[in-house]
Protein backbone atom coordinates (compact mmCIF):
# COMPACT_ATOMS: atom_id res chain seq x y z
CA UNK A 1 0.00 0.00 0.00
CA UNK A 2 1.09 3.03 -1.04
CA UNK A 3 2.34 6.28 1.46
CA UNK A 4 -0.67 8.68 1.70
CA UNK A 5 -0.36 11.87 0.12
CA UNK A 6 0.97 14.90 1.79
CA UNK A 7 -2.37 16.75 1.57
CA UNK A 8 -3.82 14.20 3.62
CA UNK A 9 -1.76 13.83 6.27
CA UNK A 10 -1.56 17.46 6.44
CA UNK A 11 -5.53 17.47 6.44
CA UNK A 12 -5.37 14.82 9.47
CA UNK A 13 -2.94 17.19 11.18
CA UNK A 14 -5.48 20.08 10.76
CA UNK A 15 -8.01 17.94 12.26
CA UNK A 16 -6.62 16.72 14.82
CA UNK A 17 -5.91 20.07 16.22
CA UNK A 18 -8.85 21.44 15.39
CA UNK A 19 -10.65 18.35 17.66
CA UNK A 20 -8.41 19.23 20.35
CA UNK A 21 -8.99 22.68 20.30
CA UNK A 22 -12.79 22.37 20.35
CA UNK A 23 -12.54 20.14 23.30
CA UNK A 24 -10.97 22.34 25.71
CA UNK A 25 -12.98 25.51 24.60
CA UNK A 26 -15.95 24.87 22.15
CA UNK A 27 -16.20 26.34 18.67
CA UNK A 28 -17.11 29.74 20.06
CA UNK A 29 -13.37 29.32 21.98
CA UNK A 30 -11.85 28.29 18.74
CA UNK A 31 -10.12 30.70 16.06
CA UNK A 32 -8.09 30.04 12.95
CA UNK A 33 -5.20 31.30 14.97
CA UNK A 34 -5.93 28.51 17.72
CA UNK A 35 -6.52 25.40 15.17
CA UNK A 36 -2.99 26.43 13.05
CA UNK A 37 -0.87 26.88 16.24
CA UNK A 38 -1.67 23.31 17.66
CA UNK A 39 -1.32 21.45 14.65
CA UNK A 40 1.66 23.14 14.20
CA UNK A 41 0.75 25.35 11.14
CA UNK A 42 0.51 28.41 9.08
CA UNK A 43 -2.94 29.84 9.15
CA UNK A 44 -3.53 29.62 5.53
CA UNK A 45 -3.56 25.78 6.00
CA UNK A 46 -6.39 25.61 7.89
CA UNK A 47 -8.78 27.26 5.44
CA UNK A 48 -6.57 25.32 2.54
CA UNK A 49 -7.43 22.51 3.95
CA UNK A 50 -10.31 22.81 5.39
CA UNK A 51 -12.33 25.69 3.90
CA UNK A 52 -14.38 27.82 5.90
CA UNK A 53 -15.75 27.99 8.81
CA UNK A 54 -19.06 26.27 8.02
CA UNK A 55 -16.73 23.58 5.97
CA UNK A 56 -14.77 23.04 9.11
CA UNK A 57 -17.49 21.67 11.28
CA UNK A 58 -19.00 19.65 8.60
CA UNK A 59 -15.24 17.91 8.13
CA UNK A 60 -14.72 18.08 11.94
CA UNK A 61 -18.34 15.97 12.21
CA UNK A 62 -17.02 13.98 9.20
CA UNK A 63 -13.71 13.34 10.98
CA UNK A 64 -14.80 12.16 13.91
CA UNK A 65 -17.93 10.18 12.94
CA UNK A 66 -15.65 7.57 10.98
CA UNK A 67 -14.55 5.07 13.76
CA UNK A 68 -18.06 5.65 15.40
CA UNK A 69 -19.22 3.86 11.66
CA UNK A 70 -17.00 1.85 11.50
CA UNK A 71 -17.60 0.25 15.53
CA UNK A 72 -21.62 0.21 14.37
CA UNK A 73 -20.69 -1.60 11.43
CA UNK A 74 -19.61 -4.31 13.52
CA UNK A 75 -23.69 -4.39 15.01
CA UNK A 76 -25.17 -4.69 11.36
CA UNK A 77 -22.56 -8.00 11.27
CA UNK A 78 -24.19 -9.61 13.81
CA UNK A 79 -24.96 -13.59 13.23
CA UNK A 80 -28.59 -12.98 14.17
CA UNK A 81 -30.89 -10.67 15.42
CA UNK A 82 -30.74 -12.02 19.45
CA UNK A 83 -27.25 -10.84 18.42
CA UNK A 84 -27.66 -7.75 17.26
CA UNK A 85 -29.90 -6.61 19.70
CA UNK A 86 -26.99 -7.24 22.15
CA UNK A 87 -24.44 -5.58 20.10
CA UNK A 88 -26.78 -2.35 19.70
CA UNK A 89 -27.05 -2.48 23.65
CA UNK A 90 -22.93 -2.92 23.93
CA UNK A 91 -22.52 0.16 21.63
CA UNK A 92 -24.80 2.39 23.22
CA UNK A 93 -24.13 1.54 26.59
CA UNK A 94 -20.14 0.48 26.55
CA UNK A 95 -17.88 2.87 28.61
CA UNK A 96 -16.20 4.50 25.03
CA UNK A 97 -19.79 5.91 24.70
CA UNK A 98 -20.69 7.92 27.40
CA UNK A 99 -16.89 7.93 28.99
CA UNK A 100 -15.84 11.86 29.98
CA UNK A 101 -13.00 12.61 27.61
CA UNK A 102 -11.79 14.62 24.27
CA UNK A 103 -14.06 12.52 21.81
CA UNK A 104 -17.20 12.98 23.54
CA UNK A 105 -16.41 16.91 24.21
CA UNK A 106 -15.71 17.15 20.90
CA UNK A 107 -19.18 15.47 20.01
CA UNK A 108 -21.54 17.63 22.10
CA UNK A 109 -19.72 20.86 20.71
CA UNK A 110 -20.87 19.50 17.34
CA UNK A 111 -24.51 18.20 18.79
CA UNK A 112 -25.22 22.05 19.76
CA UNK A 113 -24.05 23.69 16.70
CA UNK A 114 -26.14 20.76 14.77
CA UNK A 115 -29.40 22.84 16.59
CA UNK A 116 -28.42 25.57 14.33
CA UNK A 117 -26.94 23.67 11.13
CA UNK A 118 -28.53 21.96 9.03
CA UNK A 119 -25.72 19.72 7.62
CA UNK A 120 -24.68 18.95 10.96
CA UNK A 121 -28.13 18.11 12.11
CA UNK A 122 -28.31 15.59 8.99
CA UNK A 123 -25.51 13.93 9.73
CA UNK A 124 -26.83 13.23 13.48
CA UNK A 125 -29.97 12.24 12.26
CA UNK A 126 -28.67 9.78 9.70
CA UNK A 127 -26.78 8.27 12.14
CA UNK A 128 -29.57 8.28 14.59
CA UNK A 129 -32.11 6.87 11.90
CA UNK A 130 -29.89 3.98 11.21
CA UNK A 131 -29.14 3.10 14.85
CA UNK A 132 -33.09 3.04 15.43
CA UNK A 133 -33.92 1.69 12.62
CA UNK A 134 -31.18 -1.47 12.74
CA UNK A 135 -32.36 -2.17 16.98
CA UNK A 136 -36.26 -1.85 16.06
CA UNK A 137 -35.44 -4.71 13.22
CA UNK A 138 -33.65 -6.90 15.56
CA UNK A 139 -35.97 -6.71 18.28
CA UNK A 140 -38.58 -7.95 16.17
CA UNK A 141 -36.83 -10.84 14.87
CA UNK A 142 -35.91 -11.78 18.36
CA UNK A 143 -39.01 -11.00 19.60
CA UNK A 144 -40.50 -14.07 17.14
CA UNK A 145 -37.54 -16.50 18.62
CA UNK A 146 -38.06 -15.46 22.22
CA UNK A 147 -41.67 -15.45 22.35
CA UNK A 148 -43.18 -18.73 20.53
CA UNK A 149 -46.56 -19.05 20.26
CA UNK A 150 -47.19 -15.35 20.32
CA UNK A 151 -46.69 -12.66 18.02
CA UNK A 152 -43.36 -11.14 17.30
CA UNK A 153 -43.19 -7.36 18.51
CA UNK A 154 -45.27 -4.77 16.52
CA UNK A 155 -43.03 -2.24 14.36
CA UNK A 156 -44.27 0.55 16.20
CA UNK A 157 -43.29 -0.92 19.64
CA UNK A 158 -39.74 -2.34 18.25
CA UNK A 159 -39.07 1.69 17.20
CA UNK A 160 -40.73 2.73 20.55
CA UNK A 161 -37.96 0.69 22.54
CA UNK A 162 -35.22 1.45 20.36
CA UNK A 163 -35.83 5.12 20.59
CA UNK A 164 -35.93 4.77 24.12
CA UNK A 165 -33.21 3.04 24.33
CA UNK A 166 -30.96 5.88 22.26
CA UNK A 167 -32.74 8.13 24.19
CA UNK A 168 -31.00 6.61 27.59
CA UNK A 169 -27.64 5.95 25.55
CA UNK A 170 -27.50 10.05 24.34
CA UNK A 171 -28.57 11.35 27.42
CA UNK A 172 -25.95 9.39 29.50
CA UNK A 173 -23.28 10.97 27.38
CA UNK A 174 -24.55 14.59 27.39
CA UNK A 175 -24.88 14.28 31.52
CA UNK A 176 -21.87 12.45 31.69
CA UNK A 177 -19.91 15.29 30.62
CA UNK A 178 -21.24 17.45 33.56
CA UNK A 179 -19.66 15.22 36.41
CA UNK A 180 -21.86 12.71 37.01
CA UNK A 181 -20.58 9.78 39.06
CA UNK A 182 -19.20 7.37 36.11
CA UNK A 183 -20.43 4.37 38.41
CA UNK A 184 -23.97 6.25 38.00
CA UNK A 185 -23.67 6.28 34.05
CA UNK A 186 -22.01 2.77 34.02
CA UNK A 187 -24.82 1.58 35.93
CA UNK A 188 -27.65 2.71 32.68
CA UNK A 189 -26.77 -0.15 30.84
CA UNK A 190 -27.75 -2.99 33.35
CA UNK A 191 -31.18 -1.07 34.14
CA UNK A 192 -31.84 -0.49 30.48
CA UNK A 193 -31.19 -4.63 29.81
CA UNK A 194 -33.72 -5.29 32.36
CA UNK A 195 -36.16 -2.65 30.94
CA UNK A 196 -35.98 -4.51 28.16
CA UNK A 197 -36.65 -7.65 29.02
CA UNK A 198 -40.03 -6.33 30.92
CA UNK A 199 -40.88 -4.95 27.51
CA UNK A 200 -40.50 -7.45 25.46
CA UNK A 201 -42.21 -10.46 27.26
Amino acid sequence: MGRPSLAAERREQVLGAFARCVARAGFAGTSLENIADEAGLARGHVRHYLGNRHDQMVALAEWVSTADRNEFATVTEAPDDKARVEAVLHYLFDQSFYQSGEENAVYLALFEEALRDDALRKLFLDSYHEVLGVMAGALIGASAVDRPGQEPLSAEDADGIAYLLLCAAVGNAHLSQTGISPARAGRLGTFCRKALTLLTR
